[in-house]
């Protein structure tokens, strides 16, 4: 197992609205208490990649600041376990607010096994 990276680059992030689409269009989704994930195997690309959509019903800016980086450090701690060509979105759900980082990141694990994610 390759140690995870110390940054969450550019290149990890979906960014574009096509890019999302083809995720929601292609995708399959797992639903957890804490958040809905949507993935798609795309063999174009060489790292996982990673899109948030935090919407204002959880909460002020801060709230959704907050569930996104918590999501983001949480795919960055276990990027080395998700296969090269998977794009993933994570929306998060107003539960993720009342758990502990290492409750999010046991769910986020167990979405990646349901999902067939891991390499």
């Amino acid at each position: 197992m390759k140690p995870s990276r110390q940054s969450f680059s550019p290149r990890q992030k979906l960014r574009k609205s096509f890019e999302f689409e083809r995720v929601k269009a292609k995708g399959c989704s797992y639903k957890a208490d804490a958040f809905f994930a949507q993935a798609h195997r795309n063999p174009s690309t060489t790292i996982p990649r990673l899109g948030i959509i935090a919407t204002r019903r959880l909460g002020n800016a801060v709230a959704r600041n907050r569930m996104k980086r918590i999501v983001r450090e949480v795919f960055r701690k276990n990027s080395d376990l998700i296969i090269p060509e998977a794009e993933i979105i994570i929306l998060p759900r107003k539960k993720m607010r009342n758990l502990e980082f290492s409750q999010i990141e046991i769910k986020f694990k167990e979405s990646l096994e349901k999902l067939s994610l891991l390499s």
